[in-house]
Protein backbone atom coordinates (compact mmCIF):
# COMPACT_ATOMS: atom_id res chain seq x y z
CA UNK A 1 0.00 0.00 0.00
CA UNK A 2 2.77 2.43 0.89
CA UNK A 3 4.41 1.97 -2.49
CA UNK A 4 1.14 2.75 -4.26
CA UNK A 5 0.61 5.82 -2.11
CA UNK A 6 4.05 6.99 -3.11
CA UNK A 7 3.16 6.40 -6.77
CA UNK A 8 0.35 8.95 -6.64
CA UNK A 9 2.30 11.43 -4.54
CA UNK A 10 5.13 11.26 -7.05
CA UNK A 11 2.59 11.83 -9.83
CA UNK A 12 1.72 15.16 -8.28
CA UNK A 13 5.36 16.04 -7.74
CA UNK A 14 6.08 15.42 -11.41
CA UNK A 15 3.78 18.29 -12.34
CA UNK A 16 5.73 20.58 -10.03
CA UNK A 17 8.97 19.31 -11.51
CA UNK A 18 7.74 20.20 -14.98
CA UNK A 19 7.19 23.79 -13.87
CA UNK A 20 10.71 23.97 -12.47
CA UNK A 21 12.11 22.49 -15.68
CA UNK A 22 10.26 25.08 -17.77
CA UNK A 23 11.63 27.87 -15.60
CA UNK A 24 15.18 26.55 -15.94
CA UNK A 25 14.80 26.05 -19.69
CA UNK A 26 13.82 29.65 -20.25
CA UNK A 27 17.41 30.65 -19.59
CA UNK A 28 18.36 28.85 -22.80
CA UNK A 29 16.62 28.25 -26.09
CA UNK A 30 17.07 26.09 -29.17
CA UNK A 31 20.50 27.61 -29.16
CA UNK A 32 21.62 30.32 -26.77
CA UNK A 33 24.61 31.39 -28.77
CA UNK A 34 24.99 34.96 -29.97
CA UNK A 35 27.39 33.89 -32.71
CA UNK A 36 24.72 32.74 -35.17
CA UNK A 37 23.37 34.80 -38.06
CA UNK A 38 21.59 37.92 -36.81
CA UNK A 39 18.42 39.32 -38.30
CA UNK A 40 16.51 42.28 -36.90
CA UNK A 41 16.04 41.07 -33.33
CA UNK A 42 13.34 42.48 -31.06
CA UNK A 43 14.20 43.88 -27.67
CA UNK A 44 13.86 41.26 -24.95
CA UNK A 45 10.80 42.95 -23.46
CA UNK A 46 9.00 42.65 -26.84
CA UNK A 47 7.92 46.29 -26.74
CA UNK A 48 8.41 46.61 -30.51
CA UNK A 49 6.69 43.37 -31.51
CA UNK A 50 3.55 45.15 -32.63
CA UNK A 51 5.58 47.03 -35.24
CA UNK A 52 6.29 45.70 -38.76
CA UNK A 53 9.72 44.27 -39.49
CA UNK A 54 11.71 45.67 -42.40
CA UNK A 55 13.57 42.54 -43.37
CA UNK A 56 12.53 41.09 -46.76
CA UNK A 57 14.31 37.80 -45.98
CA UNK A 58 12.45 37.19 -42.71
CA UNK A 59 9.43 35.42 -44.20
CA UNK A 60 11.55 33.20 -46.43
CA UNK A 61 13.82 32.21 -43.56
CA UNK A 62 10.86 31.48 -41.28
CA UNK A 63 9.11 29.38 -43.91
CA UNK A 64 12.28 27.43 -44.59
CA UNK A 65 12.67 26.54 -40.91
CA UNK A 66 9.06 25.92 -39.93
CA UNK A 67 7.59 24.56 -43.17
CA UNK A 68 4.87 22.00 -42.41
CA UNK A 69 5.29 22.90 -38.73
CA UNK A 70 1.63 23.76 -38.08
CA UNK A 71 -1.03 21.88 -40.05
CA UNK A 72 -4.06 22.95 -37.99
CA UNK A 73 -6.24 26.00 -38.46
CA UNK A 74 -6.43 28.56 -35.67
CA UNK A 75 -9.88 27.33 -34.60
CA UNK A 76 -8.71 23.71 -34.58
CA UNK A 77 -5.66 24.63 -32.52
CA UNK A 78 -7.71 26.53 -29.94
CA UNK A 79 -10.44 23.88 -29.72
CA UNK A 80 -7.92 21.09 -29.19
CA UNK A 81 -6.12 23.14 -26.54
CA UNK A 82 -9.41 23.78 -24.72
CA UNK A 83 -10.11 20.04 -24.65
CA UNK A 84 -6.58 19.14 -23.59
CA UNK A 85 -5.88 17.25 -26.82
CA UNK A 86 -2.75 19.31 -27.40
CA UNK A 87 -0.49 21.30 -25.10
CA UNK A 88 0.35 24.72 -26.55
CA UNK A 89 3.60 24.95 -24.56
CA UNK A 90 4.71 21.56 -25.89
CA UNK A 91 3.78 22.68 -29.41
CA UNK A 92 5.87 25.83 -28.98
CA UNK A 93 8.91 23.82 -27.94
CA UNK A 94 8.34 21.38 -30.80
CA UNK A 95 8.48 24.31 -33.22
CA UNK A 96 11.51 25.84 -31.51
CA UNK A 97 13.46 22.61 -31.90
CA UNK A 98 13.29 23.17 -35.65
CA UNK A 99 15.60 26.19 -35.27
CA UNK A 100 19.34 25.57 -35.81
CA UNK A 101 21.16 24.83 -32.56
CA UNK A 102 23.46 27.81 -33.01
CA UNK A 103 20.60 30.26 -33.55
CA UNK A 104 20.08 32.86 -30.83
CA UNK A 105 16.80 32.07 -29.08
CA UNK A 106 15.31 35.54 -29.57
CA UNK A 107 15.91 35.19 -33.28
CA UNK A 108 14.14 31.83 -33.25
CA UNK A 109 11.17 33.38 -31.45
CA UNK A 110 11.08 36.25 -33.93
CA UNK A 111 11.06 33.88 -36.91
CA UNK A 112 8.33 31.79 -35.31
CA UNK A 113 6.20 34.90 -34.87
CA UNK A 114 6.76 35.79 -38.53
CA UNK A 115 5.77 32.27 -39.57
CA UNK A 116 2.53 32.62 -37.62
CA UNK A 117 1.80 36.00 -39.19
CA UNK A 118 2.42 34.61 -42.68
CA UNK A 119 0.58 31.30 -42.35
CA UNK A 120 -2.60 32.22 -40.49
CA UNK A 121 -5.22 34.57 -41.89
CA UNK A 122 -6.07 37.87 -40.17
CA UNK A 123 -7.19 38.33 -37.44
CA UNK A 124 -6.26 34.80 -36.32
CA UNK A 125 -2.58 35.41 -37.01
CA UNK A 126 -2.60 38.47 -34.77
CA UNK A 127 -4.39 36.60 -31.98
CA UNK A 128 -1.97 33.69 -32.06
CA UNK A 129 1.05 36.00 -32.33
CA UNK A 130 -0.23 37.95 -29.32
CA UNK A 131 -0.57 34.72 -27.33
CA UNK A 132 2.98 33.78 -28.31
CA UNK A 133 4.26 37.20 -27.25
CA UNK A 134 2.55 36.91 -23.87
CA UNK A 135 4.09 33.49 -23.32
CA UNK A 136 7.55 34.78 -24.22
CA UNK A 137 7.09 37.63 -21.75
CA UNK A 138 6.04 35.01 -19.19
CA UNK A 139 9.26 33.10 -19.85
CA UNK A 140 11.28 36.25 -19.29
CA UNK A 141 9.43 36.95 -16.05
CA UNK A 142 9.80 33.39 -14.78
CA UNK A 143 13.52 33.24 -15.56
CA UNK A 144 13.99 35.93 -12.91
CA UNK A 145 11.17 34.83 -10.59
CA UNK A 146 12.20 33.58 -7.15
CA UNK A 147 9.75 32.13 -4.66
CA UNK A 148 10.15 33.14 -1.02
CA UNK A 149 12.12 30.78 1.17
CA UNK A 150 10.34 28.32 3.46
CA UNK A 151 7.25 28.08 1.25
CA UNK A 152 5.61 24.72 0.66
CA UNK A 153 5.37 23.16 -2.79
CA UNK A 154 1.65 23.96 -2.83
CA UNK A 155 2.37 27.61 -1.99
CA UNK A 156 5.06 27.77 -4.67
CA UNK A 157 2.67 26.45 -7.28
CA UNK A 158 0.00 28.96 -6.30
CA UNK A 159 2.53 31.78 -6.67
CA UNK A 160 3.35 30.53 -10.16
CA UNK A 161 -0.36 30.29 -10.97
CA UNK A 162 -0.87 33.88 -9.81
CA UNK A 163 2.13 35.05 -11.82
CA UNK A 164 0.64 33.58 -14.96
CA UNK A 165 -2.57 35.51 -14.50
CA UNK A 166 -0.68 38.76 -14.21
CA UNK A 167 0.28 38.33 -17.87
CA UNK A 168 -2.61 36.26 -19.23
CA UNK A 169 -6.35 36.63 -18.92
CA UNK A 170 -8.12 33.71 -17.21
CA UNK A 171 -9.24 32.34 -20.59
CA UNK A 172 -5.73 32.61 -22.02
CA UNK A 173 -4.21 30.98 -18.94
CA UNK A 174 -6.60 28.06 -19.34
CA UNK A 175 -5.60 27.67 -22.98
CA UNK A 176 -1.89 27.64 -22.22
CA UNK A 177 -1.67 26.09 -18.74
CA UNK A 178 -5.12 24.65 -18.06
CA UNK A 179 -4.35 20.96 -18.53
CA UNK A 180 -1.17 21.11 -16.47
CA UNK A 181 -2.95 22.97 -13.67
CA UNK A 182 -5.82 20.47 -13.75
CA UNK A 183 -3.34 17.60 -13.37
CA UNK A 184 -1.81 19.33 -10.38
CA UNK A 185 -5.23 20.01 -8.83
CA UNK A 186 -6.21 16.39 -9.33
CA UNK A 187 -3.04 15.06 -7.71
CA UNK A 188 -3.82 17.09 -4.58
CA UNK A 189 -7.53 16.22 -4.58
CA UNK A 190 -6.74 12.53 -4.98
CA UNK A 191 -4.62 12.45 -1.82
CA UNK A 192 -7.61 13.71 0.17
CA UNK A 193 -10.00 11.45 -1.74
CA UNK A 194 -8.16 8.27 -0.74
CA UNK A 195 -8.54 9.12 2.93
CA UNK A 196 -12.13 10.35 2.68
CA UNK A 197 -13.39 7.22 0.87
CA UNK A 198 -11.70 4.55 2.98
CA UNK A 199 -15.00 3.32 4.41
CA UNK A 200 -16.64 2.84 1.01
CA UNK A 201 -16.99 -0.43 -0.86
CA UNK A 202 -14.74 -1.02 -3.84
CA UNK A 203 -17.52 -0.26 -6.33
CA UNK A 204 -18.42 2.94 -4.49
CA UNK A 205 -14.80 4.12 -4.42
CA UNK A 206 -14.31 3.44 -8.13
CA UNK A 207 -17.50 5.35 -8.98
CA UNK A 208 -16.51 8.23 -6.69
CA UNK A 209 -13.04 8.29 -8.25
CA UNK A 210 -14.52 8.64 -11.73
CA UNK A 211 -16.77 11.46 -10.53
CA UNK A 212 -13.73 13.19 -9.03
CA UNK A 213 -11.87 12.97 -12.33
CA UNK A 214 -14.82 14.41 -14.24
CA UNK A 215 -15.21 17.21 -11.71
CA UNK A 216 -11.54 18.24 -11.58
CA UNK A 217 -10.60 17.69 -15.23
CA UNK A 218 -13.82 19.09 -16.67
CA UNK A 219 -13.30 19.74 -20.39
CA UNK A 220 -10.02 17.79 -20.25
CA UNK A 221 -11.64 14.57 -19.00
CA UNK A 222 -12.05 12.87 -22.39
CA UNK A 223 -8.47 13.69 -23.40
CA UNK A 224 -7.18 12.28 -20.12
CA UNK A 225 -9.19 9.10 -20.62
CA UNK A 226 -7.68 8.61 -24.08
CA UNK A 227 -4.15 9.12 -22.76
CA UNK A 228 -4.44 6.81 -19.77
CA UNK A 229 -2.42 3.63 -20.11
CA UNK A 230 -4.30 0.39 -19.29
CA UNK A 231 -1.73 -0.58 -16.66
CA UNK A 232 -2.12 2.77 -14.90
CA UNK A 233 -5.91 2.41 -14.87
CA UNK A 234 -5.56 -1.15 -13.58
CA UNK A 235 -3.24 -0.11 -10.74
CA UNK A 236 -5.54 2.73 -9.68
CA UNK A 237 -8.65 0.54 -9.57
CA UNK A 238 -6.77 -2.23 -7.80
CA UNK A 239 -5.58 0.25 -5.19
CA UNK A 240 -9.13 1.54 -4.67
CA UNK A 241 -10.41 -2.01 -4.13
CA UNK A 242 -7.56 -3.29 -1.96
CA UNK A 243 -9.16 -2.43 1.39
CA UNK A 244 -12.27 -4.44 0.49
CA UNK A 245 -10.21 -7.29 -0.92
CA UNK A 246 -8.15 -7.48 2.26
CA UNK A 247 -11.26 -8.69 4.10
CA UNK A 248 -11.82 -11.54 1.62
CA UNK A 249 -10.39 -15.01 1.65
CA UNK A 250 -7.40 -15.80 -0.55
CA UNK A 251 -9.45 -17.59 -3.23
CA UNK A 252 -11.84 -14.65 -3.52
CA UNK A 253 -8.92 -12.23 -3.78
CA UNK A 254 -7.38 -14.28 -6.59
CA UNK A 255 -10.71 -14.36 -8.45
CA UNK A 256 -11.24 -10.60 -8.06
CA UNK A 257 -7.70 -9.85 -9.23
CA UNK A 258 -8.14 -12.13 -12.23
CA UNK A 259 -11.42 -10.42 -13.19
CA UNK A 260 -9.81 -6.98 -12.94
CA UNK A 261 -6.88 -8.05 -15.09
CA UNK A 262 -9.26 -9.38 -17.74
CA UNK A 263 -11.13 -6.06 -17.67
CA UNK A 264 -8.03 -4.12 -18.71
CA UNK A 265 -5.85 -6.67 -20.54
CA UNK A 266 -8.22 -9.36 -21.79
CA UNK A 267 -8.11 -13.09 -20.94
CA UNK A 268 -4.74 -13.65 -22.59
CA UNK A 269 -3.15 -10.69 -20.85
CA UNK A 270 -4.57 -11.82 -17.51
CA UNK A 271 -3.14 -15.28 -18.09
CA UNK A 272 0.32 -13.88 -18.80
CA UNK A 273 0.20 -11.74 -15.66
CA UNK A 274 -0.81 -14.76 -13.57
CA UNK A 275 2.21 -16.67 -14.84
CA UNK A 276 4.71 -13.99 -13.79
Amino acid sequence: MKSKQMLYIVGGAIVLLLIIVIVVMTSSGPGDSSDGPITELPDHQFESWDQPFNNPDLSGTADGIFSEGITLTYDQLMDMARRGEINLVSELWRMRRKCPEDMERYQCNLLLRQYIMDNFSPPDNERLAELLTKYLKYEEEMSAFRVPENTSLAEQYELIRQKRRELFSNDEARLVFGLEEAKYDFSRAFQDFREETKGMSGDERVAAYENLRKEVYGDYYEAMMKRQEPFQAFEVEKDLRNDEWAEMGSEAQIAETRALREKYFGPEGAERMAEV
